[in-house]
């Protein structure tokens, strides 16, 4: 299966990477930097979860793709990075983007915080995205 992985050169991503490849599937990496992997044995795609907020920005990285997992996150906003953008507006695009391609599976890395009583920002935009897939006739998983 070939496996579009946001964020795998983060915390759980690096880990999950390395288990899809084990486990024989083709995983496409797509992370701010694709030197950042140091995996030249692969076609990681740049993507920038600030920006790619339009599930047109997701299209064209989506052809030949299987499923979809979202790794992508940060702990709160800064100057340069907002977790709106990246928790909720850039998963949505991809969501809408996987279903537009016809990839049915998509697994949403959320937090167990993601919580309507959390009361972070961190939790509000992890939930957003993931009431956006729960409610897409999709084979989801969060």
């Amino acid at each position: 299966m070939r496996i579009l992985l946001t964020g795998a050169n983060g915390f759980i991503g690096r880990y999950l990477m390395a288990g899809l490849e084990a486990a024989g599937h083709t995983v496409v990496p797509a992370v701010r930097n694709p030197a950042a992997l140091n995996r030249p044995d692969l076609e990681a795609l740049a993507i920038d979860f600030n920006r790619d907020t339009s599930p047109a920005d997701w299209a064209s990285r989506l052809v030949n793709i299987d499923c979809v997992i979202n790794c992508a996150g940060v702990l709160q906003s800064t100057a340069g990075q907002s977790a709106e953008a990246i928790h909720a507006a850039a998963p949505i695009a991809l969501f809408e983007a996987a279903r537009a391609a016809g990839i049915r599976r998509v697994i949403q890395i959320s937090a167990i915080s993601a919580e309507p009583d959390a009361g972070t920002e961190y939790a509000e935009t992890k939930l957003a995205a993931d009431r956006h897939l729960a409610g897409m006739d999709l084979d989801w998983v969060i």
